[in-house]
């Protein structure tokens, strides 16, 4: 008996083809399944939108400057020749959020401050060596020294009492920088975050302080020269001495039985703002330089606007607490100058260049903002 396996070309392939054959009907048996397809067709995924738009309202010796044009890149809000001492100025910024609830940073820069040359009369003035020349390199300038800014909330569209947007710096305002034109730059030049200031329920101020909330009311505020032993309305402030200069009265030192993170000294056509930690129980705080007056130092302080840290108010003063702008809402930053009358011939023919920066970021996912400002 011969038991040698014989295997032929057909029986290969017919054996090949019962593998096939096989498979197929594996596949087969796996779409006898229950099945169903249900499809969502079209999806869109569309971004949101960010839009930060600007206006201003500009005075110029009391005057009103009336000009309109839309441009998504605006010119100057300043554009002034032939400056003399006793002028002065103001503009209020507009700021409106559109779409989104946005924070926003301010910042400003001093690009020139330019001697433009020496004449015969600024030669012969205080701090030249009588020597007329050439016009120096930008920023040799002393124009940028003598012209005084203050930068402030001038409140919102959402006002109780309509005043939003007034061009007038009043008392109970809150104070962003005040200064010389160069030190007001120089404070700016790394980039403010601006608080929201949309009103609470209670009409207070507030400003922004490393991130801490600062409210004030006219409860914190002496309203006069200070004295010895005077004390803020609420009896938390009191004024333990007083430095005096030419007799009146240019710097105090305070006590606090709360913790205080801003305040703000007024003083001439000024304001000098002094910030705190929020874990300070007292400081020394002066009035504004008296740039244009070779005898003084300091302005007489007028009054003394006192911000107390957020939760640190025992009488219920109210809390705006969150600095990032809602949408749809418009909020003013006002931008008052003045060259003073005291200003002499050392500022003549100068000219200087200055910019103002304000940059809006989405608050949503975005708890920490970063400054785009800083280095």
């Amino acid at each position: 008996m011969d038991d040698k396996l014989e295997l032929t070309r057909r029986k290969a392939l017919t054996g090949l083809g019962g593998i096939g054959a096989g498979a197929a009907l594996g596949g087969t048996g796996t779409m006898a399944f229950l099945n169903d397809t249900e499809t969502s067709a079209g999806n869109t995924v569309t971004a949101g939108e960010l839009d930060l738009k600007i206006d201003w309202e500009e005075h110029y010796n009391g005057s009103m400057i009336e000009d309109q044009a839309l441009t998504d890149n605006p010119g100057p809000v300043f554009d002034l020749g032939d400056v003399k001492p006793g002028d002065s100025g103001e503009a209020t910024i507009s700021l409106h959020v559109f779409d989104n609830p946005a924070w926003v940073h301010m910042a400003g820069e001093l690009t020139k401050n330019a001697e433009m040359g020496v004449n015969e009369p600024e030669s012969h003035a205080a701090g030249e060596d009588d020597t007329m020349e050439g016009g120096g390199d930008d920023m040799s300038g002393e124009l940028a020294d003598e012209i005084l800014v203050d930068v402030w909330y001038d409140g919102s569209e959402a006002d109780a009492d309509g005043e939003g947007g007034n061009n007038v710096y009043e008392s109970e305002e809150v104070p962003i920088a005040s200064g010389t034109l160069r030190d007001v730059m120089a404070e700016l030049e790394d980039g403010r975050l601006l608080s929201n200031q949309a009103p609470a329920a209670t009409d207070v101020g507030t400003a922004s302080n490393g991130g801490e909330a600062c409210l004030t009311g006219d409860e914190w505020k002496i309203d006069d020269t200070p004295v010895v032993g005077d004390t803020t309305p609420n009896g938390d402030i009191e004024i333990t001495a007083v430095e005096e200069e030419a007799g009146e009265v240019v710097g105090v030192e305070w006590e606090s039985q709360r913790e205080i993170c801003l305040v703000a000294v007024k003083g001439g056509p000024s304001t000098t703002t002094y910030e705190y930690d929020c874990a300070t129980s007292g400081g020394v705080d002066y009035a504004p330089e008296n740039a244009g007056n070779d005898n003084r130092t300091y302005y007489e302080i007028s009054n003394v606007q006192f911000y107390y840290c957020e939760g640190e108010d025992g009488n219920g003063g109210g809390d705006n607490g969150d600095d990032c702008w809602p949408n749809s809402t418009t909020q003013y930053i006002g931008f008052s100058w003045e060259l003073p009358f005291e200003v002499g011939n050392e500022i003549q023919s100068d000219e200087l260049q200055f910019d103002l920066e304000f940059h809006a970021q989405q608050c949503r996912h975005n708890d920490d903002p970063r400054n785009p400002y800083a280095d």
